[in-house]
């Protein structure tokens, strides 16, 4: 195996709403919590939104920009961390292609409808 070959293992998909669309790396689900890696390409903008049932811990890799929790605009880069409850809204602004791990409990996409938590 190629060195980084493994990390093509990671499931991928595209998660597509009324008004957005991410690209999301599924790393899995434990302890009722779902860990993903989300990328962020410069210039996108999050329409602010909630997640109705699920609170989430943001965790950026790389990049950096403005993250929107509840009523607060806050600068983001590498190595910072965020924690949004359920129900608060939320959104970003992005100066440079970021990557964050979200870790979701519950997880947003419902396993059996396929139903994403989205409200905007």
């Amino acid at each position: 195996m190629k060195k980084f070959d493994i990390l093509k293992k990671i499931p991928y998909r595209k998660v597509t709403t009324e008004h957005e669309s991410i690209d999301l790396y599924s790393l899995g689900n434990f302890n009722g919590s779902t860990y993903e890696l989300i990328e962020l390409p410069k210039g996108y903008a999050a329409k602010p939104h909630i997640h109705k049932y699920s609170e989430a811990t943001l965790h950026f890799i790389f990049g950096s920009g403005k993250i929107l929790i509840g009523n607060k605009w806050s600068d983001y880069k590498k190595e910072d961390t965020f924690f949004i409850p359920k129900d608060t809204k939320h959104g970003f602004k992005v100066d440079e292609d970021s990557l964050f791990l979200s870790v979701n409990t519950p997880g947003i996409i419902d396993k059996k409808t396929g139903k994403v938590d989205v409200e905007y």
